[in-house]
């Protein structure tokens, strides 16, 4: 299965009870992270109408992507997230809890606009896209111990608080025609 293919399944574009896709469902991803991204951009820009760019800032904690609106100007960052392989758990897509935390804080007092950290997911369930944003993990920051994981100093998601492409795909559109 190619990239473009699994980000249209992931995204909810095809039919998941097409043979083409049944026949593939166990097969491991042979792309990198970069290749998905990349894929995921173009879908966004050709599907929802919608631009995503690479951002170099100076600040190696700031996001590594920006959600731009029509005017060109910026509504969002995006961060990236891939996992493959077994049934996963919270420490598979866990953050380091030091820059996580910068990076939060600075969305709220630097770069004044969400971050969104999107999650792509392959396992025996299929391609799946889940996010969350800087505000749900700074809620969970202050009012939920179970997203630390203190050993090791790490920030652990949680998949029941996350939103799907569906939910992801409304809010854009929302941040979109909010700055219109």
């Amino acid at each position: 299965m190619q990239a473009e293919e699994w980000i249209a399944r992931c995204l909810g574009k095809e039919n998941p009870y097409q043979p083409s896709l049944l026949e593939t469902e166990n097969e491991t991803c042979s792309w990198d992270e970069q290749t998905l991204i990349d894929a995921f951009i173009l879908y966004v820009k050709k599907h929802w109408k919608m631009n995503l760019c690479p951002w170099e800032s100076s600040t190696p904690s700031d996001p590594g992507y920006l959600f731009l609106g029509g005017d060109r100007g910026i509504l969002a960052y995006v961060v990236f997230r891939f996992w493959q392989g077994s049934p996963w758990e919270k420490p598979d897509l866990s953050w380091p809890l030091q820059p996580l935390i910068k990076q939060v804080t600075s969305a709220f007092s630097r770069l004044d606009r969400p971050i969104f950290y999107l999650y792509f997911l392959s396992d025996q369930q299929g391609p799946q896209l889940l996010f969350e944003t800087d505000e749900q993990i700074k809620d969970r920051l202050f009012h939920d111990e179970t997203c630390l994981d203190p050993t090791k100093s790490r920030y652990l998601p949680d998949c029941f608080f996350m939103g799907d492409a569906s939910n992801l795909h409304t809010l854009w559109n929302l941040l979109k025609s909010s700055k219109k």
